[in-house]
């Protein structure tokens, strides 16, 4: 059965455009995580993260507003099935509140 864990997160002094390049932009996203990264903003692209821990693909992407990808770790068990995130990116105010939904 999936399990879906929610999250709200609060940043300050970001606007959805920024927090959306910093999750599709391979250059921001290695540069936040520490990690290589080879991804990009197109949808249906496939994508590696954190030098290669977590691949997978975009499955719909609305610019600065909604990103959905299927992804998979390497520390998982073969028969696991993918993990979807689900990032939405509402309008800004002072702030950005985004939710981060992962099914597993």
């Amino acid at each position: 059965m999936a399990k879906t864990i929610t999250q709200k997160i609060l940043v300050k002094n970001s606007k959805p455009e920024t927090l959306y390049n910093m999750f599709l932009n391979a250059k921001h996203h290695s540069a936040i995580t520490g990690g290589e990264a080879k991804i990009s903003a197109k949808e249906g692209a496939t994508f590696s993260v954190y030098d290669g821990y977590a691949v997978g693909r975009n499955l719909q992407l609305i610019k600065d507003k909604l990103i959905v990808q299927s992804w998979f770790a390497a520390d998982w068990n073969e028969p696991d099935l993918d993990s979807t995130l689900i990032l939405l990116f509402p309008e800004f105010r002072d702030f950005s509140e985004f939710e981060k939904k992962r099914i597993k």
